[in-house]
């Protein structure tokens, strides 16, 4: 059963960004969306700074499958070692903050017009993005070119921590008016797509 997003799938053809400010969450939400992909049959290229026995004891922590088709790039602490052409289906870019820090708001621009020209190849790209690295502007410029925008949101109530999802924009469909609430532990990560916050 392919991941609940709380709408029907990420458009194809695409630059999504999972964006988070402080929190262990997106990447864990990007493999989920990695996942189903590989359930669909298709090839899964992530590209990390971290080792890939890290990236998947992180899955196998929440219960995230992976099969074959999930070939990690580990290692990665600089921009230009990023290959100009993704051989996946799905292409997901950790780290994407750090590897662009010092860039400048042309050079973003630059960038981000590079994938989006890239993801029209027939794949997708995922951008895992630690929100407040980057300068504002330049943080704003990958929102703006981007197909899509997935924010996940961190709040506390009564003593509990809250999850939600925040959908700003996402080609294909209409963006909810609503928060949408997840939780993500031991048992994977699940989204609640009955309830609504906003």
């Amino acid at each position: 059963m392919d991941f609940e997003f709380g709408f029907d799938a990420f458009p194809p053809r695409s630059v999504i960004v999972i964006a988070e400010e402080l929190g262990g969450t997106h990447r864990p939400f990007a493999q989920n969306i990695a996942a189903a992909a590989m359930q669909r049959g298709e090839k899964v290229v992530y590209f990390t700074r971290k080792k890939r026995a890290d990236v998947i004891a992180l899955m196998d922590l929440y219960r995230i499958p992976h099969t074959e088709n999930f070939k990690v790039f580990e290692g990665i602490r600089d921009r230009t070692l990023l290959p100009k052409e993704c051989t996946g289906d799905l292409c997901i870019l950790d780290d994407f903050a750090a590897l662009y820090a010092g860039i400048t708001l042309e050079e973003m621009r630059e960038e981000m017009w590079g994938l989006v020209d890239r993801s029209r190849k027939n794949k997708g790209y995922l951008i895992i993005l630690d929100s407040g690295i980057l300068p504002r502007d330049v943080e704003q410029m990958i929102y703006a070119l981007a197909d899509g925008v997935v924010r996940l949101l961190t709040t506390a109530e009564g003593g509990k921590i809250k999850r939600f999802i925040s959908i700003p924009k996402m080609n294909g469909i209409i963006p909810p008016e609503q928060y949408i609430p997840f939780t993500l532990n031991a048992d994977g990560l699940l989204v609640d797509t009955r309830e609504r916050h906003g």
